[in-house]
């Protein structure tokens, strides 16, 4: 399918190549031609419709326009650090979500991570595969980065000032064969916009040295096979209807 062509035998765009391709087309990687990603649900990749258009693969052929250095490390052409720009995906609906309306303020903070991707040829380091995965080490001044870009679009990224996001654009899923420690040194936000399931084996134990406050806005049941304990200096019931022992 390549004799003849830019990817058969002696390529003449490339005479430091002394053959071409054997592969077909269809089996060449390629960069996605779309990546749609949306809170809730998986990512969609619509990939690219192969034509002889799209000859020679391998190496590119210089149209006296494009650096072979690549986009992301002379930062001279289109890029797509927009696709890592938390701030312009759509947010999710809370509608409905809780009824007290300002923990929509305390746990939506991640929708406003904007892109910190500033890199200043030569200091951003890149290698840019053939199917569109990225690894960026970037020494730009002020905007020094290290990135891994996956092609579907899930990343993870350490900013300037230490800070890390992570994306992912399917499931996540992280196994741990012994114990587990955590330590936050400041607020913790946690939104779920699906079910949530937490199951301990043992004993659980939650101490808090403020106030707590449980809001639901369906029903709830509160079930134990052994005694039940509530202490407090004053105990308040409110309701409608109280039963007991029914």
């Amino acid at each position: 399918a390549y004799k003849g062509t830019p990817d058969g035998e002696s390529p003449d765009q490339a005479p430091n190549r002394g053959h071409g391709l054997t592969l077909a087309m269809d089996t060449a990687p390629t960069f996605p031609d779309k990546i749609e990603t949306e809170i809730g649900k998986a990512v969609e990749i619509t990939e690219q419709e192969l034509t002889d258009e799209h000859l020679p693969f391998y190496p590119l052929k210089p149209d006296g326009k494009t650096s072979d250095l690549g986009a992301y490390h002379t930062a001279q052409e289109d890029t797509n650090y927009d696709t890592m720009d938390l701030s312009k995906m759509t947010a999710p609906s809370w509608e409905g979500f809780v009824a007290d309306g300002t923990l929509k303020d305390r746990v939506s903070k991640i929708n406003d991570q904007a892109s910190v991707a500033k890199p200043v040829y030569p200091f951003n380091k890149t290698n840019m595969t053939e199917s569109g995965h990225l690894i960026e080490v970037d020494d730009t001044k002020g905007a020094e980065r290290l990135s891994w870009y996956h092609r579907s679009g899930t990343f993870t990224e350490w900013q300037p000032d230490g800070s890390t996001i992570t994306r992912v654009n399917n499931d996540n899923y992280t196994l741990i064969c012994k114990d587990d420690t955590i330590q936050v040194g400041g607020n913790v936000s946690i939104s779920v916009f699906g079910d949530a399931k937490v199951a301990v084996k043992k004993d659980l134990y939650v101490g808090v040295a403020g106030d707590a406050k449980v809001e639901v806005l369906g029903e709830t049941d509160v079930t134990s096979t052994k005694d039940l304990t509530v202490t407090a200096p004053n105990i308040k019931l409110y309701g409608n209807t109280i039963k007991l022992n029914s």
